[in-house]
């Protein structure tokens, strides 16, 4: 199914094989169902639209490509894809349900998010990296904030995750202090390669470590969160002698 410009209220179109629709200018909603889908959409009400994108008869999409020119917020109940790459201008983004097989991006003003399903491997240029081996997940996204079921791999330091579920080979609660951190392995070992190390000492590790720092052999400068945490109980103890 091609078309060339669709103007509507609500829609919704439905093949078997493909949907290519150049322009869809929609005023309230639309419905996407077809194995690939390629869609520019734009919200002529001015208050949002809402879009569902799934493969045909309630099957797995096997690509979705959609553009969304909105104005205010792009509101996605569905999104069923094996890839799946949006791209909006709007202020803000909700998935209430997503089910992605391999990989997702959303591309917004503020930056771009991406997840992958199958590995914790970074894709250029995201400013969050999510992964999610369940395959599903929701997300909330306004701005430069973010909220996600999904797990958090890296973020950009301009980004917020709101309560974010942070990867790492260890649970993160599990990790109490310096020792933790070498008994764990995170000397420089237990790591798929050096990328994924670097990726994840400027995400995950440095948000809940921000002294942690490689040092000149390349293995984790441990004694740098002693060094800080000697610093804070002496700054401690000389704000109790102060009167």
């Amino acid at each position: 199914m091609q078309l060339d410009l669709l103007s509507a209220t609500h829609a919704d179109l439905s093949t078997a094989t493909q949907i290519a629709l150049r322009e869809g200018r929609i005023a309230d909603a639309i419905t996407l169902r077809a194995d690939k889908v390629q869609a520019g959409l734009v919200s002529t009400a001015g208050d949002g639209m809402v879009t569902e994108l799934t493969g045909y008869q309630g099957q797995r999409a096997s690509s979705v490509v959609v553009s969304m020119d909105t104005p205010s917020g792009w509101q996605l109940p569905t999104l069923n894809a094996v890839n799946a790459q949006l791209t909006t201008n709007g202020s803000s983004t909700q998935i209430a349900a997503a089910s992605i097989g391999n990989s997702f991006s959303l591309s917004t003003p503020d930056g771009m998010i991406a997840m992958n399903s199958q590995s914790q491997g970074m894709s250029a240029g995201a400013a969050v990296q999510l992964f999610t081996p369940a395959q599903t997940f929701a997300l909330t996204r306004t701005g430069k904030s973010l909220d996600t079921s999904a797990t958090v791999v890296s973020q950009r330091g301009d980004q917020t995750v709101a309560a974010p579920r942070l990867f790492t080979p260890t649970p993160v609660q599990n990790l109490t202090g310096a020792s933790d951190l070498a008994n764990q392995g995170l000397r420089g070992q237990g790591w798929p390669d050096n990328a994924m190390r670097s990726a994840f000492l400027t995400g995950s590790l440095a948000a809940l470590f921000p002294q942690l720092r490689p040092a000149a052999d390349g293995q984790w400068d441990l004694d740098a969160l002693r060094r800080a945490k000697l610093a804070a109980q002496q700054a401690e103890a000389v704000g109790d002698l102060e009167f």
